[in-house]
């Protein structure tokens, strides 16, 4: 620890659920308290710092308490703090419905509409998005409408909780007999359970895509496929009718078309329209591409079981097995060989001094990290110039029982200029499924999943070098459809033969890195089966659009089917309820799910300014966290990227990527 630098807060991981409760529900009424006060304003005393600025804060300072507590649903071992962590998610929500709901709050901020003039930059920004928060709740609406809004947002949110935390404790195996399980890696059978002579396979990531790709039985693919398909159980399903019953509602309320309307009115599309102009000139390019793609790949299946091609049925559970197979046999690619050069912590150690190096930073680990379980790592981020102190974030990276199942970044601390001109600085999390190490063997990466790692990274470091004034605009706090872009950007860094090499090292012997051939290889094979990959985005951006667009649902999953087929051209499973494990949906990205594509056009644009240096190019590293990362959503987003770039920015290098002649 250097001199002089601040420890980062310590969380308190082992606190009682009751107690956790019990401290969310103080924050909320001191919060409101505050809020009082200022709704109470007399006419002409208000001002943009007495209002909005003191309003800014009160959020920001109750977030203080809230984010780590809500946090817990995703990562403790305890039930019943998860369950906790779950409450305090509802109660947080529930304030924020309440908050934005309040006309004699809004009616203070409202009188300040002349005062406008005199702001700029992230200040006039802020009063912006405050006056929106409140039209957008239904502020303008009479007093019953009002009343009925805040509780559709209430019940929609506990929707959404409740589905997650299904999501999130499902439990189902499948069985298998050694005999299914051949081609599947010794690694993975290793680590299962096994109940008289099955193995129980779960369904969490680390065994799920290496049975996919590997296991030669397609009966145990279909099997794994179908339970993938089910996850969350048909309570789930339920209960996305239910909330998209009441986004539609929500809309109709608020004079909306629809729900997708009211959400891509803040994003950087704008309107649904653009978006479905976006994906359906995307699914155009692609369909040819994909045709050839998944041809290539009944001949190969054909070939291999010894059947005729006209007899050949090529299914969804069979893509990853033969696209697997094509690398093995086309590229000379072994993705079992490959992940023998990317043991996690050899990983982890090559992509921190990328990362210190492209952005001009300094990790430090801390030795008695105050994580909330003992795999958890915790490290401290210093500019690397001046030793200024810039936060500190965790790694989560193994699965367990209970724990978030996939892989994403949670803030925990958000960057914010606090009122005696300190800033706080941040402090977040990055959680994953890794494969966990054994007695005998590290954990040991796809490559895959070293393109996740470099992803939700970038994401942390987004989180940590702001330099955003107001914790509204903190980090990744930007427009939802652009908040992908800074992360899928540094995705590239995988892809280049300098890095590739830099990050890999033999599990026997870390000085030995992946053969010049094979890395060569992969970066040939980058493209493989991308119209098949990208068509898949374009199906989950247009069911999530088409959910949203529509007046009613009466069956999610049966629309999922008919546009699964359409788009994808796979027969789907119809006894299957996937839209119940279609997590995006019931969070963040509904109505958003689009922006994965959408940002990616600015993070492959972004990208070219390293491609016409070096992606280690340290200057135009540090013009990048200075000009992208450290702005936050302080910004227009659009803009930061022309301020980046020097230009407007275009889809040929994003068409470029996917093997499309721009």
């Amino acid at each position: 620890m250097i001199a002089g630098v601040k420890e980062p807060p310590r969380i308190d991981w082992e606190i009682k659920p009751e107690d956790m409760i019990a401290t969310a529900k103080t924050a909320i009424a001191e919060a409101k308290e505050k809020i009082d006060i200022i709704a109470q304003i007399s006419e002409g005393e208000e001002t943009f710092e007495n209002v909005v600025v003191k309003l800014e804060r009160i959020i920001a300072s109750a977030e203080k308490t809230l984010l780590p507590l809500g946090f817990m649903k995703y990562v403790s071992t305890d039930p019943a703090q998860r369950s906790a962590g779950g409450e305090v998610e509802k109660l947080e929500s529930e304030f924020q419905n309440y908050l934005w709901s309040r006309v004699d709050l809004y009616n203070v901020v409202k009188r300040l509409e002349g005062e406008i003039d005199r702001l700029d930059g992230e200040d006039l920004r802020l009063y912006d998005k405050i006056l929106k928060a409140f039209k957008r709740k239904g502020v303008d609406l009479d007093e019953k409408s009002r009343k009925t809004l805040t509780d559709l947002f209430n019940k929609h949110d506990q929707l959404q909780i409740t589905f997650q935390k299904n999501l999130n404790e499902y439990k189902y195996f499948v069985k298998a007999t050694e005999k299914d399980l051949d081609g599947v890696p010794e690694s993975v059978i290793k680590a299962l359970q096994k109940e008289e002579d099955h193995y129980l396979l779960p369904l969490d990531y680390p065994v799920y895509f290496p049975v996919m790709e590997n296991a030669k039985q397609e009966s145990l693919r279909k099997k794994m496929y179908e339970a993938f398909q089910n996850r969350g159980g048909i309570e789930n399903t339920e209960l996305l009718k239910e909330a998209l019953s009441i986004r539609k509602q929500i809309a109709d309320l608020l004079g909306y078309k629809n729900y997708a309307e009211y959400i891509i009115e803040e994003k950087m599309a704008k309107s649904p329209d653009r978006v479905i102009a976006f994906l359906e000139e995307l699914k155009t390019h692609l369909q040819d591409k994909a045709k050839l793609e998944k041809e290539k790949m009944r001949k190969l299946k054909a070939r291999t079981q010894g059947t005729s091609v006209e007899k050949t049925q090529l299914e969804y559970w069979d893509v990853s097995y033969y696209h697997n197979l094509i690398l093995k046999e086309d590229y000379a690619i072994d993705q079992n060989v490959v992940r023998e050069y990317f043991p996690l912590e050899v990983v982890l150690e090559n992509m921190f001094h990328v990362y210190q190096t492209v952005l001009g930073l300094r990790f430090e680990e801390i030795e008695n990290p105050n994580g909330w379980h003992p795999d958890v790592k915790q490290f401290l981020v210093y500019d690397r110039a001046t030793n200024k102190y810039m936060g500190s974030f965790f790694l989560d990276l193994f699965p367990r029982e209970g724990k978030f199942k996939h892989a994403a970044a949670f803030d925990i601390v958000q960057g914010t200029l606090l009122e005696d001109g300190k800033y706080q600085r941040p402090m977040a999390a990055m959680v994953a499924n890794f494969t966990k190490p054994t007695e005998t063997e590290p954990s040991l990466l796809q490559h895959r999943e070293v393109v996740v790692l470099f992803h939700e990274f970038g994401h942390i470091m987004h989180q940590i070098v702001t330099e955003a004034k107001y914790a509204r605009f903190s980090g990744a706090n930007t427009a939802w459809d652009f908040v992908e872009a800074p992360s899928q950007m540094l995705e590239n860094w995988v892809w280049d033969k300098q890095v590739l090499s830099m990050l890999s090292g033999h599990y026997t012997d870390p000085s030995k890195k992946l053969p010049e051939d094979i890395i060569e290889n992969m970066i040939e094979a980058k493209l493989l089966n991308a119209g098949i990959q990208n068509l898949r985005q374009i199906f989950f951006a247009m069911i999530d659009m088409k959910y949203h667009l529509a007046d009613s649902i009466d069956d999610p999953n049966q629309i999922w089917h008919d546009l699964f087929e359409e788009i994808l051209t796979f027969k789907p499973l119809r006894n299957t309820h996937p839209a119940s494990g279609f997590g995006h949906i019931m969070g963040g990205y509904a109505a958003g799910y689009y922006g994965y594509l959408w940002s990616k056009v600015y993070a492959q644009d972004m990208f070219t300014r390293f491609e016409e240096s070096s992606p280690l190019d340290e200057n135009v590293g540090l013009e990048y966290r200075q000009k992208i990362l450290a702005k936050g959503g302080s910004e227009d987003e659009e803009q930061l990227v022309i301020n980046f770039l020097g230009r407007k920015p275009n889809n040929k290098a994003f068409l470029r990527s996917l093997g499309i002649k721009a």
